[in-house]
């Protein structure tokens, strides 16, 4: 029983000392989970493309494909509601004129009630096809349609510095983007980065390009008043971007796709928390950070009545990772023991 006990003790010892992580050991153990090439195209991320500026996207997989617009004259065009569904009128200064926007705010979900199938919004548990819940003042359109050409993209590059230290190329950090409604579509109005300590290392407002059709409060968390007097653009968020990332650093979030298109990067090293923890259904189905906030850290988030937070988004998707390499080693190390004993 001696030998037991002793052999307890030294496990548990090296067990905490290998779950005190270092940026360079989380860096490695993430290495296995980083999204391979064919999950960046099917699902939806910025790639490459043969024109500079460029990406193409594979909206194949997507529950959000490109619907076509109808275009009228040389500035106006007819498209889709991307919340309701409807047509409505609009050219890039703004809408032709406003039309109330009934929808339901919340996804249609299907479940069995006494055998029989059914579809209902998780918002209102309406059932599916039932009139909106929420009542907005005008349409909004996400910008998506077929054969649209993906402009003013960067790429992270290679470091410039010279004899690169291994403190350069072990980088890693989980961020967030807020979207609002423009006439352009879904652009970019926050951004949070933080760091493997969960230290907030860049946290902005951006000024969108376009005019804005709705500040998607409910989601984004941003008002008007938050963007008043903002001077900061996509361009200057970029540059921030590709002066803190390089093509080695590790880039942690919740459906990144969405984030990389909505500050135009492209980006190889990819750990996304909804590959790594997918649905029991499969693809195109994604859980909900929310979800697994709840299931995997027991934390309740993105209950705030004004909208979500990126930097709590950014943080529990670190936090994911994080308690998942922990769990990584801590099971090796675990193995390692049972080994020596045998």
């Amino acid at each position: 029983s001696g030998v037991s006990r002793g052999s307890t003790f030294s496990v548990e010892k090296k067990v905490h000392v290998e779950t005190e992580l270092t940026e360079r050991v989380l860096c490695e153990q993430l290495l296995s989970y980083l999204a391979t090439e064919k999950d960046l195209i099917a699902n939806g991320f910025p790639r490459p493309s043969a024109q500079v500026g460029t990406a193409t996207i594979d909206y194949t997989n997507s529950r959000n494909k490109p619907r076509p617009i109808n275009r009228i004259s040389t500035n106006e065009f007819r498209c889709v509601c991307a919340r309701c569904g409807n047509q409505f009128m609009m050219k890039e200064s703004g809408l032709l004129a406003a039309s109330e926007c009934s929808y339901h705010s919340g996804r249609a979900h299907k479940h069995r009630d006494g055998g029989e199938l059914l579809r209902s919004y998780s918002c209102c548990q309406e059932m599916g096809g039932s009139k909106g819940c929420q009542i907005a003042k005008n349409h909004v359109w996400d910008g998506l349609y077929p054969g649209r050409v993906h402009t003013g993209y960067v790429q992270t590059k290679r470091s410039m510095s010279a004899g690169l230290t291994e403190q350069k190329t072990d980088k890693v950090y989980a961020f967030d983007c807020e979207m609002c409604y423009t006439t352009a579509g879904f652009e970019l109005c926050r951004i949070t980065v933080v760091d493997f300590r969960l230290r907030v290392v860049l946290d902005m407002f951006v000024k969108p390009t376009y005019p804005v059709l709705d500040y998607n409060t409910k989601f984004s968390g941003v008002s008007k008043k938050d963007l008043d007097g903002v001077a900061m653009h996509l361009e200057d968020i970029q540059r921030h971007l590709l002066s803190l990332f390089t093509e080695n650093t590790i880039l942690v979030g919740h459906s990144l796709e969405s984030d990389l298109k909505a500050i135009k990067l492209i980006h190889n090293r990819i750990v996304d928390t909804s590959l790594v923890f997918p649905h029991k259904l499969g693809p195109p189905l994604k859980r909900a950070l929310k979800t697994l906030a709840a299931e995997n850290l027991n934390l309740v988030i993105q209950e705030q009545l004004g909208g979500h937070d990126s930097s709590e988004d950014a943080s529990v998707a670190m936090k994911l990772m994080l308690q998942k390499v922990k769990n990584d080693l801590t099971k090796a190390a675990r193995k390692g023991s049972n080994s020596r004993l045998r």
